[in-house]
């Protein structure tokens, strides 16, 4: 994976980890509409919502290198859905408003079973590939961002959760 010439690896008082930022929007559509992610946060919804500090930004001491992106589909709810919410569906990152990458989102997920009496296996209740980039993706803190899916064609009969992880390396302030 290409490493952007832009990215600054940790220095003198900061640390650097593995990360992934999370963000999940329930949401029955009744045809091709926008989810946006990451505008919740972790002390306004929980951390089975989001693990966001901040609405659509990192705190300013800190700064990502995106390395993969995933989706993630609840397909519980109702069988079918995940097919219906996926056909022509489409994912896009954003930083600064700027596109920083478009993928059809069936390249973000797979076909998920269920058991034979219907209930979830384990797992098996969530789609789930991850993409990794060719070249990293450097999100600054402060620099505003957010990943929508354009949802597909056919109406979803239940609710599904749709959660999106940006994995990576963060750096912070230590302390």
């Amino acid at each position: 994976m290409e490493i952007p010439k832009e990215w600054k690896p940790s220095g003198s008082g900061e640390e650097e980890i593995d990360y992934c930022l999370f963000d999940l929007v329930a949401d029955t559509h009744a045809g091709s509409e926008t989810i946006t992610f990451f505008n919740h946060t972790r002390s306004g919804n929980g951390l089975a919502v989001t693990n966001s500090e901040l609405a659509g930004t990192l705190p300013a001491n800190q700064r990502m290198l995106i390395k993969s992106m995933e989706l993630l589909m609840d397909v519980n709810a109702a069988t079918g859905d995940s097919a219906d919410s996926l056909d022509a569906s489409a994912t896009e990152l954003y930083i600064n408003n700027k596109l920083m990458y478009s993928i059809p989102s069936i390249m973000l997920s797979q076909t998920a079973h269920r058991s034979t009496n219907g209930t979830a296996e384990l797992g098996g209740s969530i789609n789930n590939v991850r993409f990794e980039f060719d070249k990293a993706i450097v999100l600054q803190g402060g620099e505003p961002f957010k990943v929508t899916v354009l949802t597909g064609k056919t109406a979803a009969s239940a609710n599904d959760d749709w959660t999106i992880m940006l994995r990576g390396r963060l750096v912070r302030s230590s302390g």
